[in-house]
């Protein structure tokens, strides 16, 4: 191999490398960290050519780090902590002198998006202190009103933005979308309508289940000539699990799942599309000010602008 040449060793490939090791195989640092499994492989011969030595001994059953890798892993684990809490103190210590908003997030708007919410919000008011949270849509209401949360993106099923004492901001419309697993014999199809679920349970988080958001779905499959079977989970995490062990499927707003993962596949529907909104309660100028700004940001994240 080549000499070593640190300048080309990146931070986003150390932290992949950790979870490759720490996951034991390519598949399930991918599907952990929402990638592909050719992706962590060019990152894996990246540090190899940058480092100038061999990581992996490779089999077909299993990666085993050489005695080399082996080194670099300790190194590299004890050098990403130090980075993290280093990183961590200096928000701490920012966030100290700055106004704070705690920003809620339904939690069926999928990891992806959530994780760029958090970043844009940080990158575009970087004079706030903002904290993304994920929340049951069943519970954004009563947090809202208890100050639990400033704002909150939601889906407008019950118009709850739009009651006594809230103020919203449209940001997006999306189709609701249906997610079925590999095992399921409706992945294969082109295209799926309401009536192609005729025969499917409906898997949904418990925290999801409210009359607004379950309404729009019976009503959509009523439409369709049929009352739909709900099957509730505990938490989102639950839901999903179900569906990609051939239990259901799962009816949500958007992509709910990453669009990355190999064992799920969604189908929009363009004949049922539902507001996104920035909700949150009437409090002063400033508030309606930066919410006016970050509804104008959210709206490019969902179309995908940014």
């Amino acid at each position: 191999m080549n000499d070593p040449n640190l300048l080309r060793i990146s931070i986003q490939d150390l932290y992949y490398f950790r979870s490759i090791v720490e996951c034991r195989s390519m598949t399930a640092a991918a599907e952990k960290l929402y990638v592909t499994q050719p992706l962590l492989s060019r990152c894996v011969s990246r540090l190899e050519e940058a480092t100038g030595v061999q990581l992996f001994l490779r089999s077909k059953r299993s990666l085993i780090l050489t005695p080399a890798g082996e080194l670099l892993y300790e190194e590299c684990r004890e050098l990403l902590r130090s980075l993290e809490d280093s990183v961590e103190k200096a928000v701490i210590l920012q966030r100290e002198s700055k106004r704070s908003f705690t920003l809620g997030v339904s939690e069926g708007i999928n990891a992806v998006k959530r994780q760029s919410i958090a970043v844009q919000l940080a990158q575009n008011f970087p004079e706030l202190s903002f904290r993304v949270v994920v929340v049951p849509y069943i519970d954004i209401r009563s947090r809202l009103l208890r100050g639990e949360l400033d704002m909150a993106v939601m889906p407008d099923y019950e118009e709850i933005a739009r009651e006594e004492g809230f103020r919203s901001a449209v940001i997006s419309r999306l189709c609701m979308a249906i997610t079925v697993s590999r095992s399921n014999p409706l992945y294969d199809r082109e295209s799926l309508s309401w009536s192609d679920i005729r025969e499917q349970p409906i898997v949904m988080p418990q925290g999801e289940v409210t009359p607004g958001y379950a309404g729009t779905i019976r009503e959509q499959c009523m439409t369709y000539g049929f009352v739909p079977v709900f099957e509730h989970k505990d938490s989102f995490d639950a839901a999903s699990l179900a569906v990609a062990s051939g239990n259901g499927i799962l009816v949500s707003l958007g992509n709910a799942v990453s669009a990355a993962s190999p064992y799920y596949r969604t189908f929009y529907m363009e004949d049922s599309p539902v507001q996104l909104v920035l909700a949150y309660g009437e409090k002063d100028r400033e508030t309606d000010e930066i919410a006016a700004e970050a509804a104008g940001l959210l709206g490019k994240i969902f179309s995908r602008q940014i």
